[in-house]
């Protein structure tokens, strides 16, 4: 009696530059997200008048840097809002999944 074959698995062709960009465009998309999400928290701290002055301009200067290397980002790999909704998207549904049961996501691991 012959044993089965096992299945081959099917190989990707793709240019590792193409790979190489798209992974960048991910990485960026993610990085977009936590300098919102940094900004935001800026705002907060700022409207609580929980920071001195000293403390508003630094770290308004550093926005200000992280914007512009932000903008040289998006020059080398494009815009990423598409990426950046997708993972907001995930995001909210996350959300939704534990608003509708704290306990499916441990479940599910």
């Amino acid at each position: 009696m012959t044993e089965p074959r096992p299945a081959r698995a099917q190989r990707l062709e793709a240019d590792a530059d193409d790979l190489g960009h798209g992974l960048g465009r991910l990485v960026l998309a993610v990085l977009e997200l936590v300098r919102q999400l940094l900004e935001r928290q800026v705002l907060r701290r700022v409207d609580g008048g929980s920071l001195t002055v000293e403390e508003i301009e630094r770290l308004g200067r550093a926005l200000l840097a992280l914007d512009d290397r932000f903008a040289e980002l998006r020059e080398i790999f494009g815009d990423v809002d598409d990426e950046l909704a997708s993972l907001l998207q995930l995001q909210d549904l996350h959300r939704g999944v534990q608003a509708a049961d704290p306990t499916a996501l441990r479940r599910q691991s």
